[in-house]
Order: C-alpha cells, then structure tokens, then sequence
C-alpha cells in the first residue's frame, strides 16, 4: 500500500512501473519484489499475509524475528 507519495516496483526481477499514491496492489506469495521510493516523504506498508502457516519464514526472510511465547 502506497500511502503517500511514490515508488517504483518490481516484481521477480521484472519492472513493473512507478506507481503513486494512494495505490494498493498485490503480491503474490512467492513473489520477489522490491519497491524503491520514487520521491521523498514517501510511505508504503507491506501487509503479509501470516495466517497461511509460513509466518516464521516470512519474518525471517525480512529479518525478524517472531515473538516468543
């Protein structure tokens, strides 16, 4: 979700144009994908789906680290 501004994406390698705010749009699991911000103040939120049971993985791959009971 681009909340403000503009970034460009990519997806698996592949350019996928700038898109500006307000802007939300999906990505598929699997999917490697990067934003770089297009201008300043820009704020995007990455919303992960964790309820399909690779939510470690996932943090992990984005170098977190899950809470611990």
């Amino acid at each position: 979700l681009i909340a403000t501004g503009a970034a460009y994406l990519w997806r698996d390698g592949k350019f996928d144009g700038e898109h500006r705010a307000p802007c939300a749009f999906t990505v598929t699991a699997g999917v490697d994908h990067a934003l770089l911000t297009a201008e300043d103040n820009t704020v995007v939120y990455c919303i992960h789906n964790l309820a399909h049971g690779n939510a470690k993985a996932i943090l992990e791959s984005m170098g977190l680290t899950p809470e611990q009971d």
